[in-house]
């Protein structure tokens, strides 16, 4: 389970063992996708996030178990909401919805 709030804090929680993890922003964040990254989500725990400063980020754990963040789009707008399903990432913006292979 993701959540994300206006002050940049994502919280992505595991219902079953009750593990989570917490990242903290520079941006308010609007909207969150979990991605299942080929199996490895526990280790590495990617998501799409996205929000007012326009861009959608994907975040994932690094080797050192610190976050990579790698913008996928910016400068279309506020990013309203982010899908994902299998290597697709999904999001709408002031121009439209995209849609991203990863």
């Amino acid at each position: 389970v993701g959540s994300c709030s206006q002050d940049g804090t994502v919280v992505v929680s595991n219902t079953i063992s009750g593990e989570g993890s917490t990242q903290w922003y520079p941006r308010p964040v609007q909207s969150i996708a979990l991605m299942d990254s080929a199996g490895d989500f526990a280790s590495r725990r990617p998501v799409a996030t996205g929000g007012l400063a326009g861009q959608l980020v994907h975040s994932a754990r690094g080797w050192f178990g610190g976050a990579k963040d790698t913008v996928l789009h910016a400068g279309e707008g506020p990013v309203t909401a982010v899908a994902c399903g299998g290597p697709l990432i999904a999001w709408a913006n002031d121009v439209g919805v995209k849609v991203f292979d990863t």
